[in-house]
């Protein structure tokens, strides 16, 4: 690991439900097209009608929320819908926390959410590390690991925030 990087988290989307809808969606497509078409059918037909299904089981597979603290700052994104990183450097954060959040009453769901003074990225769960930008605004990024994430925010290098948990 980079010996600047003090913590890293990459979390996908795993809930089992999840899954097995986007599952029985392909399965119901395969079976439509099985008994739909015929020999006549071209060819194309049934790859073009599977197409968007397919096309959201892989955008699943893909998407990605990495997190990573470091000795300048807070990196994050959401992968493939951010390329790059975010960089919030410390001195652009006034408050940092591990927080307990309701994902659809506060922000309606999970991925890139809520309006961007009060944004949200997260796969799962309910539990996120909460920025309280400087210049108005927040950000809230979902973590499967708020212990081990506490714990890094707790022994914050000299010179960065100093953590609150209000």
């Amino acid at each position: 690991m980079n010996p600047n990087v003090l913590f890293r988290e990459r979390q996908r989307f795993r809930q089992w439900w999840l899954w097995a809808m986007l599952i029985l969606i392909n399965v119901f497509v395969l079976i439509v097209l099985w008994t739909q078409c015929d020999s006549d059918t071209p060819y194309y037909v049934p790859v073009l009608v599977s197409l968007p299904s397919l096309a959201l089981l892989l955008l699943f597979l893909i998407v990605r929320l990495d997190t990573e603290i470091r000795i300048n700052g807070i990196y994050v994104r959401l992968y493939p819908f951010q390329i790059r990183y975010r960089h919030y450097p410390w001195e652009s954060i006034s408050r940092i926390f591990i927080r307990q959040y309701r994902p659809l009453k506060e922000y309606g769901g999970w991925g890139i959410r809520g309006p961007v003074s009060n944004r949200a990225l997260n796969i799962a769960g309910d539990q996120g590390l909460q920025l309280v930008l400087a210049k108005g605004g927040k950000l809230l990024i979902g973590t499967q690991q708020p212990d081990e994430l506490a714990a890094v925010i707790a022994t914050l290098p000299p010179g960065s925030i100093q953590p609150s948990n209000t």
